[in-house]
């Protein structure tokens, strides 16, 4: 169980760190920049880990 609660915490850390690091490429770059595309589908994919992760507890 605080396995699980060290999984969850981690991935929260991780998706708030890459949402503001899009954040920061959509304010430099623009919505549609190749790397804040990339960086917005990564964050896709650290979300629906987190889903899975929360659904699984």
């Amino acid at each position: 169980m605080l396995n699980n609660k060290v999984c969850l915490k981690n991935l929260s850390d991780q998706i708030d760190d890459l949402r503001n690091y899009m954040i920061e490429m959509i304010n430099a770059n623009g919505l549609n920049h190749p790397e804040s595309i990339k960086v917005s589908q990564e964050l896709d994919v650290l979300l629906s880990h987190y889903q899975k992760a929360i659904s699984n507890s």
